[in-house]
C-alpha cells in the first residue's frame, strides 16, 4: 500500500493536492457547501467509471506511474 521509495513522484502529489487545497480555501465560495460536496462525489465516481473502463483497454496501462503495478496509497490520492 505505501510507496516502495518516496521519491519526486510522491512529492509533487503532495505539492499539487496542497496547492489545490489552499486555491479551495482562498477563492470565494459560490455554491454550498452540499452543492460542492454533491459535484465533488459525481466527478470521483466519473473518474473512478472512466479508470476502469480505460483500464480494461490493451494498449494502456496506468496503474505504473508510481514505483509498483499495484495500487498504492498515491494512486488514491490522485
Amino acid at each position: 500500500m505505501l510507496p516502495e521509495k518516496f521519491d519526486e513522484n510522491e512529492i509533487f502529489t503532495l505539492a499539487a493536492l496542497a496547492g489545490l487545497m489552499l486555491a479551495l480555501y482562498l477563492l470565494p465560495k459560490a455554491v454550498s457547501w452540499k452543492a460542492g460536496l454533491a459535484n465533488g462525489l459525481f466527478f470521483t465516481a466519473m473518474a473512478c467509471f472512466a479508470d476502469e473502463v480505460l483500464s480494461a483497454m490493451h494498449p494502456l496501462n496506468l496503474y505504473n506511474t508510481f514505483d509498483s503495478p499495484d495500487l498504492e496509497l498515491f494512486d488514491f490520492i490522485i
